[in-house]
């Protein structure tokens, strides 16, 4: 049965390098608290929680995205890997 729902085999090399690229900036982000200055951007939040201040509700705070981006590649790797042909034919 010939399945056309699939990604190209071509796909699964950038599928691996995001997928190991992504984790490993995961990791080194949760565990030296590192972001990137030029993520940081006024956001629209739901709910933004406040420690010393007030709390907002759907209004715009500064964020910091970095792990927001890290996740978006983690998963478009994952996703490049888990929906590829299996062969190069």
């Amino acid at each position: 049965m010939k399945n056309l729902l699939l990604f190209p085999y071509t796909l699964r090399t950038p599928g691996w390098i995001l997928f190991w690229g992504s984790f490993v900036a995961g990791i080194v982000c949760l565990s030296f608290d590192w972001e990137w200055e030029v993520l940081k951007l006024h956001t629209l939040a739901i709910y933004g929680d406040a420690i010393f201040g007030n709390d907002t509700w759907l209004g715009i705070i500064e964020d910091n995205l970095t792990l927001e981006v890290i996740g978006f590649l983690f998963v478009m790797g994952i996703l490049f890997l888990g929906f590829s042909h299996e062969t190069g034919r």
